[in-house]
């Protein structure tokens, strides 16, 4: 499923590819179906788009990590009341799961600022973890590499700080010290932020990245498919 969702990204049918996942949340259960989800997240992410609902599995689902999912999307959404009650949540947690849950609760704050016109708090609240990486593939909760990093690209762009989010959005892209397992979805991040990372490259006088299958999509229309 997420090389047909990188495949359609590709082709530019955003909607088709988040059709793709979100069919794929609802057929699955428990931490697969939370993996779909954050799919559809860094697919909202690449495309700097709200995230579209979340399954309905998922949107039931009482496991940390589907909390954790719906903190996401109401972030994604500039929902400030549904991230803080989600994250109250969350701390309530014993603290093993708190910390399987990663950067996750950091990046639904820091979606929220982003959203907020608050650029220099998402950095703060990410950057480290995002140099450094989501190491840990076996754990489906945790959010990727690719979105902490795309995220905080985004942040410093918005911030001015341009060759920061060069270096950033390149780190993503190149899928630097990322475990196997999350390169599936690679294609969905490079179909929909490629040419912003190109042009953050540009304008510090860089050249386009080359990474083997890391193209952008064709201009599409508004709705995110072919016209």
């Amino acid at each position: 499923v997420g090389v047909t969702a990188s495949a359609l990204a590709s082709r530019g049918l955003r909607a088709a590819a988040d059709d793709a996942l979100h069919a794929a949340a609802e057929a699955h259960a428990g931490a697969e179906a939370r993996w779909y989800e954050q799919g559809r997240l860094l697919l909202a992410l690449a495309a700097a788009a709200p995230m579209n609902e979340l399954s309905r599995r998922v949107s039931r689902d009482t496991m940390p990590g589907g909390i954790l999912l719906r903190a996401l999307s109401a972030a994604s959404r500039a929902d400030a009341s549904g991230v803080a009650a989600r994250l109250d949540s969350i701390t309530t947690l014993p603290a093993p799961s708190r910390r399987r849950l990663g950067s996750g609760p950091e990046m639904a704050e820091a979606i929220l600022a982003l959203r907020s016109a608050r650029p220099a708090e998402t950095v703060r609240l990410l950057a480290p973890a995002a140099r450094g990486g989501e190491n840990d593939g076996t754990n489906l909760d945790r959010v990727s590499s690719l979105s902490l990093r795309l995220l905080t690209a985004d942040a410093y762009a918005a911030a001015g700080a341009l060759d920061s989010a060069a270096a950033m959005g390149t780190l993503a892209l190149e899928s630097v010290r990322m475990p196997p397992g999350m390169l599936a979805l690679r294609g969905v991040a490079c179909a929909f932020a490629a040419s912003r990372v190109n042009g953050w490259r540009a304008r510090g006088g860089g050249r386009p990245l080359n990474v083997p299958g890391c193209v952008p999509a064709p201009v599409t229309s508004s709705t995110g498919r072919a016209p």
